[in-house]
């Protein structure tokens, strides 16, 4: 009898540890989860005129200037003023731009001119200052008679806020053709103009 007892209580005892061992055992799991957020960079455009994301701009760099502008002979002092539009663009990676203006005058007559122009832009203060220099050709007209011109310019932009700008110009007409007076080259009556106004890069 007592070996029966004990023969049980044995067994009890090895049936509470191992239901004991069933609930002690302890899971640790780690999970760790790491996000990377990358800002877009940001960086100056080829062209130098204004701060661009390289990484979306697939077309070419262009300017758009509106201002007021004017045609004075030295020689005569006759002088016309009018409005002058003007688009520009930049196909290369070295910063020279390639632009058409059309321009009204209104004084003393009615009259308008077309001109192509190519520059270069040079970096006064990066990002704030640059200067245009190069060459423009083009067409002079109005209701009875064409005349062609040719010669140097300069512009200088001042970007203000963002991609917009202020400019002021000048273009010496340096090679003059017309009915009247056929080819002429730095003559006293070959034209000075300048212009000023306001610009949006893009």
């Amino acid at each position: 009898m007592k070996n029966i007892l004990a023969t049980l209580t044995l067994a009890l005892v090895l049936i509470g540890l191992t239901a004991n061992a069933q609930y002690t055992t302890t899971v640790t799991n780690y999970v760790t989860i790491t996000n990377t957020i990358t800002a877009p960079v940001v960086t100056l455009g080829d062209s130098g005129h204004m701060p661009m994301d390289e990484s979306k701009s697939n077309s070419w760099p262009m300017e758009v200037t509106f201002g007021a502008a004017g045609v004075t002979v030295p020689h005569t002092g006759q002088t016309s003023f009018g409005l002058d539009v003007g688009l520009s663009v930049q196909p290369f990676t070295v910063p020279i731009w390639f632009g058409i203006s059309q321009e009204f005058t209104w004084s003393p007559s009615f009259a308008g001119s077309t001109d192509l122009d190519a520059t270069y832009a040079f970096a006064i203060i990066k990002d704030k200052l640059y200067l245009n220099a190069g060459w423009s050709g083009g067409a002079v007209y109005d209701r009875s008679s064409i005349a062609w011109r040719s010669g140097p310019e300069l512009q200088l932009e001042y970007y203000t806020k963002g991609n917009a700008f202020l400019y002021v110009g000048a273009n010496y007409d340096l090679i003059n053709h017309d009915a009247a007076n056929g080819w002429t080259v730095g003559a006293n009556a070959n034209p000075l103009r300048y212009s000023a106004g306001i610009g949006i890069a893009f």
